[in-house]
């Protein structure tokens, strides 16, 4: 009897050391898989260095690679990009409403460069300007702007220096006090403004002295010019910046205009200290994002892409490549669908007998192809 009991006393031991084994290696096995979906996470966090030098047979990189990332973390997600619908009556009561003149009012039927349908609006009055809007996009010019558009160009990226500061206030009219008008013009039209921007401060008085206007055939037209500026004419010029997963968004302007500038954002407005005077919007977003993350290619994969590409090019130049910046591409996919992209924005520096140019490429960073824009 007590043999039986020490046996199964033996076999219940057995069975609890088997189990806990069992644990332990259940718990093992749990670890090595979270370590392994770590290590497959971490696999899709990108890293670039500041600078690449390379020299490849027909073309040498001495470039600045940007990746200017506000998240937490260096993945790019997959997504989509849904394109706003906006309401444009507030905007043309913003700027009409009070008018003593006629607003002259038209319809014209158009098609847009995605081949849709639609009706492009007109309103306008000698005084407050012209206003264009239909369903991608919309602009509006006031009497103003012309002068401004005279004394003002923007440069080629925010980093580049300009004559106008982007610090500078004036007195009694804060930049944030412009920022708050259009957030709340915006929201009317149902459109959250972009709270990231670059604003240039453009003092009447300095208007005055730079402003410039050439005639048809070249020559300086002083008659085109404005000699009344006053501080009324005070002015602050916002270029807006959307991002996704942290990396700014390149926005080809109506898929035509493709180099990537300040000049070709999808927002940009002029408030004077009288109310708006400019005002551009092409195409606004709303991004969704997804949980599965994007493989990045590496920059050397990149570069080789480019090498393969530039080797099959006859002419004798010499071509550099001197910047590349990651960003996030709402790219068309369908009339009405954009898959959001990273992409690399490369410029590249062609030297030939006739001199020195730029030029600008964009390549998938997750396949290393190369995109091209209609």
């Amino acid at each position: 009897m007590v043999k039986k009991s020490l046996i199964l006393s033996l076999g219940i031991l057995g069975l609890c050391v088997a189990g806990i084994n069992m644990r332990n290696l259940s718990k093992e096995i749990k670890q090595e898989n979270i370590q392994n979906a770590t290590h497959v996470i971490n696999k899709k966090e990108y890293e670039f260095p500041s600078q690449y030098t390379e020299h490849r047979d027909n073309i040498t990189f001495n470039a600045e690679i940007i990746v200017d990332n506000k998240s937490e973390k260096n993945i790019f997600y997959q997504g989509t990009a849904i394109q706003k619908q906006i309401n444009f009556e507030p905007l043309r009561d913003e700027i009409f409403a009070d008018s003593s003149e006629t607003v002259e009012e038209s319809t014209i039927d158009s098609t847009n460069y995605v081949g849709e349908k639609g009706k492009l609006k007109i309103w306008q009055t000698p005084s407050e300007g012209t206003l264009y809007c239909s369903n991608v996009n919309s602009s509006y010019v006031s009497p103003l702007f012309y002068h401004i558009n005279q004394a003002f160009t923007l440069p080629e990226n925010r980093e580049d220096e300009s004559v106008y500061s982007t610090t500078d206030e004036f007195t009694d009219f804060s930049r944030e006090e412009a920022w708050q008008q259009l957030s709340v013009l915006f929201e009317k039209m149902g459109v959250d403004l972009p709270e990231e921007y670059i604003c240039y401060t453009l003092p009447a008085s300095v208007m005055a002295e730079r402003e410039s206007a050439k005639d048809m055939y070249g020559n300086e037209d002083k008659t085109a010019m404005k000699n009344d500026w006053t501080e009324q004419d005070d002015t602050y010029y916002f270029v807006f910046q959307s991002r996704y997963c942290g990396l700014p968004t390149y926005h080809p302007f109506a898929f035509q205009q493709t180099r990537d500038c300040l000049e070709n954002a999808p927002i940009q407005v002029a408030v004077s200290r009288t109310g708006l005077e400019y005002l551009s919007i092409e195409r606004i977003f709303e991004y969704q994002q997804k949980q599965d993350a994007i493989q990045l290619k590496s920059f050397d994969e990149i570069a080789e892409a480019m090498e393969a590409q530039f080797s099959e090019i006859l002419e004798e130049k010499k071509y550099t490549v001197t910047r590349a910046e990651l960003k996030g591409l709402e790219k068309m996919t369908g009339k009405s669908d954009y898959t959001m992209t990273p992409v690399w924005i490369i410029r590249v520096e062609a030297e030939d007998d006739s001199g020195t140019y730029q030029f600008q490429k964009v390549f998938d960073a997750e396949t290393a192809r190369e995109i091209l824009f209609s």
